[in-house]
């Protein structure tokens, strides 16, 4: 970083000087350097200078826009929407577990396909195993459950949080299949509700950038600007 900055110095303290002196030599002759040449001694600015960095004030912004969190959007419609697909799949279990043209291996089998449902093989044979009552006691639970977590706000970082702690918010009285079934049923439909608003994050970060003042710099006669050996590499 020393390097690069005395390099900087070089040719921005080049620059300003030849600016300020309109056309006179700001530097000895043996001291013109191009890009990549290498300086065979120390070179030390003649006198006091202030300049932008155009390089420092990049850098200060970028690193301001990067202190902007990411804004979310936050769609009210997914809870419905979660709830209505949990009752729908509710309604298929149902109508296998009823089915009398089905044996027992082929609900398992058909539970097991049920696209999105969650339901692990421990929880299809608890469906299976249920009573009528138990089952809708279940399902119902799982329904809650899904539209109490719905209300909140959550990430996609924070929805394996919430699916966690389903267990938690159970309603006594369930039975362990119940419980196991209510939650894996839950937990399938439990998505985040807040996405990033890539615009609006954007525009902030940009306001960001923004309100960085100039980065101004001030060389000091007599300070040195790059040192024999040195390659100059303007930044």
């Amino acid at each position: 970083m020393q390097f690069l900055t005395r390099t900087l110095l070089f040719w921005a303290v080049l620059a300003a000087s030849l600016t300020l002196t309109l056309g006179i030599q700001f530097l000895p002759g043996q001291f013109q350097l191009r890009e990549g040449d290498v300086a065979r001694q120390t070179i030390k600015s003649p006198r006091r200078v202030q300049f932008v960095s155009q390089f420092l004030t990049n850098q200060a912004r970028e690193e301001a826009a990067a202190r902007v969190a990411d804004i979310y959007a936050y769609d009210s419609t997914l809870a419905g929407q979660q709830v209505q697909r949990l009752r729908n799949l509710g309604d298929q279990i149902t109508a296998i577990r009823q089915s009398t043209n089905l044996t027992a291996d082929e609900k398992r089998a058909q539970l097991g396909r049920l696209p999105e449902s969650g339901l692990s093989a421990e929880g299809v044979l608890g469906v299976l195993g249920l009573s009528e009552a138990e089952w809708n006691q279940a399902r119902n639970e799982a329904v809650r459950l899904v539209s109490e977590a719905m209300r909140n706000r959550i990430t996609p970082e924070q929805v394996a949080a919430v699916r966690e702690q389903l267990p938690a918010q159970l309603s006594p009285g369930l039975n362990p299949l119940q419980a196991r079934v209510a939650v894996e049923l839950a937990r399938a439909h439990i998505v985040p509700n807040l996405t990033v608003d890539a615009a609006q994050t954007e525009a902030a970060r940009e306001a960001a950038r923004r309100r960085v003042e100039p980065a101004v710099v001030t060389v000091e006669a007599g300070e040195v600007i790059l040192r024999d050996g040195e390659v100059a590499n303007p930044l």
